[in-house]
């Protein structure tokens, strides 16, 4: 990236915040990471898209973490614009058993929200890192349940900053995967839950949190579960 596109970043991002030569260490889970060459938290959709349109039209690589999880960084660094969502895109509202995140929202922030409400169905992803939109990238899943299984509809963006909605009906989901396109960025989602007793919410996530415990050193950096289960004969 040239002089004039680093200027160029620096004179319109007023909102968010931009860092050049930024150590990826600080951004994940297991605290590894080279330099971003430009490194971005947008303070709004609109710079979002805005970065995103620019890095299209001068093609620069663009790349796209939540909280850092589930990411392994090479000490060299990662070239182009790194784009963070962790702490951004994150609005958080329930109506109901309807429940709307942004992307950025932390998986649990959302799983002690459902606890507060009595909403039942994702208490099983407790002390599941990362943030909604990544959880919802690789269809994350714990004890028997999958994100997936409570979604209604999705609403991305594109690389040239195009925004699409999808149904849950529209999309795939299988073990540890999804149909989002490499080029799509979650913006929000929409899930449903059934009421239930918080008692009983609370009690099955006292259950989960203790049995992941006895299988993960949580007081050490990692990303958590690394390992696929093998399938069946």
């Amino acid at each position: 990236m040239d002089r004039r596109q680093r200027k160029a970043i620096s004179d319109w991002v007023s909102k968010g915040r931009v860092l050049f030569g930024e150590p990826l260490a600080r951004h994940t889970t297991f605290g590894i990471g080279g330099p971003a060459e430009v490194f971005h938290e947008p303070g709004d959709r609109e710079e979002l898209v805005r970065i995103l349109k620019f890095a299209s039209q001068e093609t620069i690589p663009v790349t796209i973490i939540g909280s850092g999880s589930n990411c392994l960084v090479s000490d060299t660094g990662v070239p182009g614009i790194v784009i963070s969502l962790a702490g951004r895109l994150n609005g958080f509202h329930i109506e109901g058993g309807r429940v709307t995140a942004g992307a950025g929202v932390v998986l649990g922030h959302m799983v002690h929200r459902c606890l507060q409400a009595g909403l039942a169905g994702v208490e099983n992803l407790v002390g599941v890192p990362g943030t909604i939109g990544g959880a919802l990238v690789m269809n994350a899943r714990a004890f028997g349940g999958e994100i997936s299984t409570y979604l209604d509809r999705v609403r991305t963006l594109t690389s040239d900053g195009k925004e699409q909605v999808y149904r849950r009906e529209d999309l795939q989901f299988g073990y540890r995967s999804s149909s989002f396109r490499p080029d799509e960025i979650i913006l929000e989602a929409e899930f449903h839950f059934e009421a239930g007793s918080p008692e009983a919410i609370a009690d099955l996530q006292k259950r989960f949190l203790s049995e992941r415990k006895a299988r993960q050193p949580l007081n050490q950096q990692s990303a958590g579960s690394v390992f696929k289960n093998p399938a069946p004969d």
